[in-house]
């Protein structure tokens, strides 16, 4: 299992990316190529403005032809998310 765990610097981009539901299995699965049913979770998690994201692992960690054995820098596929300006321009009101 690999678990991402995406951080928020501040509450209003939190609450914009979690108010408009942005992190799905779906868009998890579209930017990993992974099938859908491979993404076991996403959860919000509002007091630590973070949002966990998990799934199945192609290889077994450390086997042959497993690029990251310890699940680590696996941030990449996630950094462009776009968050729609709409969201962004509510998030202010956050406290």
């Amino acid at each position: 299992m690999i678990t991402l765990d995406l951080i928020f610097r501040d509450r209003a981009a939190y609450a914009a990316v979690a108010g408009g539901r942005l992190i799905t299995r779906e868009l998890v699965a579209e930017r990993y190529r992974i099938p859908v049913e491979d993404v076991v979770a996403i959860e919000y998690i509002d007091g630590l403005n973070a949002i966990k994201a998990s799934y199945k692992r192609r290889l077994a960690a450390g086997s042959p032809g497993d690029p990251d054995c310890f699940g680590m820098n696996q941030e990449a596929p996630m950094l462009d998310v776009s968050v729609p300006a709409e969201l962004l321009a509510g998030s202010h009101d956050a406290s």
